[in-house]
């Protein structure tokens, strides 16, 4: 019996695109996220860079951006933890510099204030 001859590829149209992680997907979104300029006493959104005081633990700085929870960003200021609004951190949305948040940390209450958004 004879194998049927290939069919010859298109000459026209988009080629298809490798299937990627999830992951790699999310990192390659989150390098575009750029963080917004917030002026002083800014109610707190996607796109910020936050400080918090946790009472328990000390400070944190995060960048809350829509995708990539996870990574760790270096830069001059020191790490950067991206979390997303989905995490406990998202309760610090619509907040501003100064307030004082409780959140819930896996089953433990955890008071945060925020110290620095921009």
């Amino acid at each position: 019996m004879k194998t049927p001859a290939p069919l010859p590829a298109p000459e026209h149209g988009p080629r298809p695109a490798k299937a990627r992680p999830a992951s790699a997907r999310r990192r390659r979104r989150a390098r575009r996220v750029q963080p917004n300029a917030f002026p002083p006493k800014s109610r707190i959104a996607v796109g910020a860079i936050v400080e918090i005081e946790d009472a328990d633990t000390g400070e944190g700085r995060t960048f809350l951006a829509p995708v990539g929870a996870g990574i760790t960003l270096t830069g001059p200021g020191g790490d950067t933890s991206v979390v997303t609004p989905v995490s406990p951190i998202g309760a610090v949305l619509g907040r501003i510099t100064g307030e004082v948040v409780d959140v819930t940390v896996e089953g433990d209450i955890r008071e945060w204030q925020i110290t620095y958004v921009g």
